[in-house]
């Protein structure tokens, strides 16, 4: 969550705030479930009351709460803040930080107010967090966090976005306070060993200040033009998480772990350093703190390679959509509805979808609908040819930029041919009516006039 500080702001109910100072945070989930929904007994306590699951306490009076948690909680204000469909629980304390209780959706809950950025001011500071209030501050379709506090503290808003965390870290100290926050992402740097060396790629030859270049460096928004990078006693990355190594050692037994104490141990193909997308936010996990200082920027491409991370973590991205149906494959005729999920990662306003259609693979294209909201609409197939050549694509948009997605795969439109409409009974009276009186035109003209014209001659 963004955090907004106003010196002095205050609300009735539900508002909107004067915004007047941002600090970015991301969110990650941590810690461990809290409660279960099905509540099993309630209890009187010295401290008040206190409700109990199968296993987990469930609720309980701000005195309890401090007495099982250590915090005052003054505060609490549910809403969905994820935007999962579940609900979730915000307890603001009283000198003490926050707390952000997201939902789990199987009857148990983590803390990330930390990592969220709400658990604490940008200063910090936990302050006296007292009255507490949810709402979407920024009509962004999520809900935000408004906290009063005591006359000497600041009132603060906290706006839910997401954003982008560079983390630092080595082999030493600072490896170990900030291995917590790295693990919370599922990036495990080795600590086993101590730090890496190599024996050609090193500074001035076998040296733990290690020139990493060509092969050791991956194609990623982030090393766009970085043809060196130039770590000193880094350390590696043994999980990544589901990220993205973007940069390697070695991986022809030149690269070893260097741990002082037993020697070389070899290291091919390490990750040292690793990006990945979580939730609404991005990381980049970098294990050596010296990388911002190294002397020798102007040889290397450290520089670059940090203007290049900073720019992808704080980037502003596209609406993801996918279509779900009709996806390649099926036969369709008369109304079909067709799906698609979407998703907003700067949790931007997603202002409406458009879809079209093309019957030949996709070489052409036509509108269906533009600007449609929701996440599905039904389309009257009866108005194109059959065919069997046909595509939907999507396309979802916001403020400044838009997502598309196509049919995995070319469906069939097959309507069953229509049949003349059927003749109304009046039509057929007036048919026979017709018929009759030719009949008799005819009869007339046969047994009277005719013979009479005979006569005559």
């Amino acid at each position: 969550m963004t955090e907004t500080r106003a010196a002095t702001a205050a609300t009735e109910g539900r508002g909107h705030l004067a915004a007047t100072h941002l600090l970015v945070a991301i969110c990650c989930g941590i810690l461990t479930g809290f409660a279960e929904l099905s509540i099993m007994w309630v209890r009187e306590t010295a401290f008040g009351r206190m409700a109990f699951g199968s296993r987990h306490m469930l609720w309980m009076t701000p005195l309890t709460y401090a007495m099982v948690f250590g915090f005052l909680g003054f505060g609490v204000v549910a809403a969905d803040y994820d935007s999962d469909g579940w609900i979730d629980i915000y307890v603001a304390n009283d000198g003490d930080p926050n707390q952000l209780w997201l939902n789990n959706g199987d009857g148990t809950f983590r803390n990330e107010a930390l990592w969220a950025g709400a658990a604490i001011n940008s200063a910090g500071k936990a302050e006296a967090s007292m009255g507490v209030d949810a709402d979407d501050f920024d009509e962004d379709g999520d809900d935000d966090i408004f906290m009063t506090h005591i006359m000497e503290e600041t009132n603060t808003l906290f706006v839910n976005d997401g954003g982008g965390l560079l983390i630092l870290t080595d082999w030493t100290f600072f490896g170990d306070t900030l291995d917590p926050v790295a693990a919370e992402f599922g990036m495990i740097r080795n600590t086993t060993h101590a730090y890496l060396y190599d024996t050609d790629d090193g500074l001035g030859g076998a040296s733990s200040a290690i020139f990493y270049n060509g092969a050791n460096i991956e194609t990623h928004p982030t090393t766009v033009g970085v043809n060196s990078i130039y770590i000193d006693r880094g350390t590696g990355i043994i999980n990544l998480g589901g990220g993205t190594a973007l940069v390697t050692t070695d991986n022809d037994g030149t690269s070893h772990w260097n741990n002082d104490s037993t020697g070389l141990w070899p290291a091919d193909a390490i990750p040292v350093i690793g990006a990945k997308s979580y939730g609404l936010g991005r990381l980049i996990y970098l294990p050596d703190v010296n990388f911002v200082t190294q002397s020798i920027f102007e040889d290397e491409d450290n520089e670059l390679f940090l203007v290049n991370a900073f720019e992808w973590l704080s980037e502003n991205r596209a609406p993801i959509v996918e279509l779900t149906y009709p996806n390649g494959g099926e036969t369709v005729n008369n109304n079909v509805t067709i799906t698609w999920n979407a998703f907003e990662p700067n949790k931007d306003l997603i202002l409406g979808f458009d879809l079209f259609y093309s019957n030949d693979s996709g070489s052409s294209w036509y509108p269906i609908i533009l600007g449609t909201l929701g996440n599905s609409f039904e389309w009257n197939t009866t108005q194109v040819p059959n065919g069997d050549d046909y595509l939907i694509r999507i396309v979802a948009h916001d403020y400044e930029l838009f997502g598309t997605d196509d049919s995995d795969a070319v469906f069939t439109i097959d309507n069953p041919i229509p049949l003349p409409p059927p003749i109304p009974p009046i039509l057929w009276w007036i048919i026979a009516i017709v018929v009759i009186i030719i009949f008799v035109i005819v009869l007339i003209y046969l047994f009277i006039l005719r013979p009479r014209s005979a006569a005559s001659k």
